[in-house]
């Protein structure tokens, strides 16, 4: 009888433990459960609250510190399909963009009709002449209006190389794979930080906190998970058009040189870099908000920037069917609309 009282104990027990959670198990759920969703729109908001002059100059931005840069991404992984808006502000100035993108060849579509509304906000992004001859163009092709542009079709006509459709697939192929390496390695860093980075707020919120030598690591294991398969090196090599062992070069330098960053910037007390996380959790999406506040300072060199990055998750809105074949602009056309921006500025030359 008493065995039978202990054992109903140590039952009771074991159960009470497994249903207990922490603030780290709590957040790595929430991440799991995000992963999780096949379908999902998500709004990122960047702001950039602070940025020495050097960044300024390195960028060649003025004022970068009114920059702000907003996306919405609505994206359909069953069918393989995304829609992305994107929106820069700087300086009292706003231009949008947007496009479909077929996942599963890597083709991107660039509506026409984002193209006019670009040109009643190029004011600061164009010089006078420059809006004239792109105004012109579009105005002299407004039949264009509701079709949409083949990018890779338009680049291969525009800098008259070919563009391998193959090849263009591959790509969108491996940058999958590179992306699935990363959230992996992601979660597994965030999974392998110590208790007492997180905590629960009492809004229900948790907090992470995140200093310089844990970013070494960090990007210490995403050099290793990206080492693991040629995606990387297949990149490199199609996009700067060399060969696989000229590319095998480049990513080793690229990787000597980032490794050589973070180990001055972690033996180097003057300098500090650290990010706080602010995760919402929500029952259905795993994650309703994520917010990182990044923060650099150099004590010695008084440079400095503070970066702050807004993620929302919300339920999917649907995304525009991708293009059908007579909606997309032909090589024919848009031949004629690049020849009407030419003559109106050989036009303007002549004036």
């Amino acid at each position: 009888m008493q065995k039978r009282i202990l054992g109903v104990v140590l039952l009771f027990f074991f159960l009470s433990l497994s249903g207990c959670s922490t603030p780290k198990s709590d957040f790595t759920t929430a991440l799991r459960k995000l992963s999780t969703n096949e379908t999902y729109t998500l709004d990122a908001k960047l702001s950039i609250n602070q940025a020495s002059t050097k960044y300024e100059k390195l960028l060649d931005v003025d004022y970068l510190d009114t920059t702000k840069l907003n996306l919405k991404l609505s994206k359909d992984n069953e069918n393989d399909i995304s829609h992305l808006q994107t929106n820069i502000a700087w300086h009292g100035q706003s231009i949008d963009f947007e496009n479909i993108q077929d996942n599963q060849n890597g083709l991107i579509y660039l509506p026409v009709n984002s193209l006019y509304r670009f040109a009643q906000n190029s004011e600061g992004f164009l010089s006078e002449r420059a809006k004239q001859v792109y105004t012109t163009a579009l105005n002299q092709n407004e039949q264009l209006k509701g079709k949409y542009i083949d990018v890779y079709s338009a680049l291969q006509n525009i800098s008259n190389q070919p563009i391998n459709r193959e090849n263009v697939q591959m790509q969108a192929e491996q940058i999958k794979l590179l992306e699935e390496k990363s959230s992996i390695t992601l979660y597994e860093f965030m999974n392998n930080l110590d208790d007492t980075r997180f905590k629960t707020k009492p809004d229900g919120t948790f907090e992470i906190s995140i200093h310089k030598d844990d970013l070494v690591q960090l990007n210490d294991e995403l050099l290793k998970a990206w080492n693991k398969n040629g995606a990387i090196i297949s990149l490199l090599s199609d996009k700067n058009q060399v060969s696989t062992s000229r590319a095998k070069e480049i990513w080793r330098g690229y990787q000597n040189e980032t490794r050589r960053y973070f180990k001055e910037l972690e033996k180097d007390e003057h300098r500090h870099l650290d990010i706080l996380m602010t995760l919402t959790p929500d029952e259905k999406m795993g994650i309703r908000k994520l917010n990182l506040d990044t923060i650099y300072t150099d004590d010695v060199a008084q440079d400095a920037f503070d970066v702050n990055l807004e993620l929302n998750w919300s339920p999917y809105e649907k995304v525009t069917e991708l293009p059908k074949k007579d909606d997309i602009v032909t090589k024919k056309e848009l031949d004629k609309m690049i020849s009407d921006g030419l003559k109106t500025y050989l036009a303007e030359q002549k004036k």
